[in-house]
């Protein structure tokens, strides 16, 4: 017959192996009823008519403690996981203040973000020279990381109670370093993603949509006590993907699974990864054609702008050109020294567009437009013009113009 102090044992042993994520908790769970089942798990005295009362739980307890818990493992192969287990209940009262443990949260994390992208600037010289990921670095990354999703998953995702960051929250992100990186990955892929941020936006994508899944069931915890096992695994499964690629942006993996287990959501994932950046490069350094740019991106209202200038100072309507001129940069008195230059302004047509650009800058989107003006009597002349938008309209921040004939 087992002992019942065995049967404790091993409940210890399953304790520890899932604390550590080495098995699931389906696993766990079977474990624990096979031992609650078992011969050991109920052991009566030979003398006594009850069975004798232990000062530590027994399995059942421990298997009913496993049926109030809910677990999450994201183990599918790729070095790079999610594991959660918490309660399954959630707080009502903590509803209505989690938002005020948050904001010290996320201005830690912020600093904690900045060194975590001085560590990994560090790491992209160690892997260029070496091929690995120095693992003293590759452990405070990933301490970053899993902080960050803790945090989230605390508020707005509502996933968790736990606030603190630290080891004992219900959320874990395990991963670990390679014993070998691609340098040609780090250079041709990893750094320009890296550079441009682009990765990580992407990762945000995922955590932006939990956010909006957080509002409803904002009032499904308050009434239930409960955030729905079926969508908290959904959630998870998300938060997981969103971790995989952050981890994937801080160079911690050179696995292109971390964009997804399977290729419906991996390729998408990295077309868009890539394809921004390239999209930002091409707008940034060729103009795109302006038939497309016209009504994409603001050159048709722009030009519509440069034109009523132009018309104005040709009528003298000087009200009408000094609304479309941006107060901010440019004076009344200039706007009316500059419509005194008639012979600029004298037998306007039109203004046709030759090249242009558009960028975003801290004053707002900025818009340069470069083309040829068409006069009366076969005369031309060209204009170079900056507009900046104000309130969702185009106002000129400056132009030049030049009559040639």
């Amino acid at each position: 017959m087992n002992d019942p102090g065995d049967a404790q044992r091993q409940l210890e042993e399953i304790r520890k192996l899932r604390a550590e994520g080495s098995i699931s908790p389906q696993e766990a769970y079977a474990r624990h009823r096979s031992i609650s089942e078992g011969p050991g798990a109920r052991q009566a005295a030979p003398d006594a008519a009850e069975p004798p009362v232990s000062a530590t739980p027994s399995p059942s307890s421990a298997v009913f403690a496993a049926r109030n818990t809910f677990s999450f493992d994201g183990a599918d192969g790729v070095n790079g996981r999610l594991l959660f287990e918490g309660p399954e209940r959630l707080s009502r009262l903590l509803l209505f203040v989690k938002f005020l443990g948050f904001i010290p949260l996320v201005l830690w994390l912020v600093i904690y973000r900045a060194a975590a992208l001085v560590v990994t600037f560090i790491a992209f010289w160690a892997i260029l020279f070496s091929g690995r990921y120095p693992p003293g670095l590759f452990g405070f990354v990933r301490g970053y990381v899993s902080s960050h999703y803790r945090v989230y998953s605390y508020f707005p995702l509502l996933l968790s109670d736990g606030w603190t960051a630290g080891e004992n929250h219900p959320l874990k992100f395990v991963i670990e370093p390679a014993p070998q990186q691609s340098r040609l990955l780090l250079i041709f892929t990893k750094l320009p993603a890296m550079v441009l941020g682009v990765v990580y936006g992407i990762a945000s994508i995922g955590t932006s949509f939990l956010m909006l899944l957080a509002v409803p069931l904002w009032f499904v915890i308050l009434l239930t006590g409960r955030y729905p096992a079926g969508l908290r695994r959904f959630a998870l499964s998300v938060l997981q993907w969103s971790a995989r690629v952050t981890a994937w942006q801080f160079l911690m993996s050179d696995d292109w699974r971390m964009f997804g287990s399977s290729l419906k959501v991996r390729i998408p994932s990295i077309v868009a990864a890539y394809a921004f950046p390239a999209f930002w490069m091409w707008l940034t350094f060729f103009s795109p054609p302006i038939e497309l740019a016209g009504g994409l991106f603001g050159v048709d209202e722009g030009m519509a702008v440069v034109d009523a200038f132009m018309q104005a100072g040709r009528d003298g309507d000087t009200f009408t050109a000094t609304r479309l001129v941006d107060s901010r940069s440019v004076s009344d008195a200039q706007i009316a020294a500059q419509l005194q230059r008639r012979d600029l302004f004298d037998g306007y047509e039109r203004a046709t567009l030759k090249r242009w650009f558009r960028q975003a800058g801290t004053a707002g989107d900025v818009l340069q437009l470069e083309g040829e003006l068409r006069y009366s009597g076969g005369g031309r002349g060209t204009f170079f013009a900056f507009l900046v938008k104000r309130q969702g309209a185009w106002l000129i921040q400056g132009i030049v113009i030049q009559r040639t004939r």
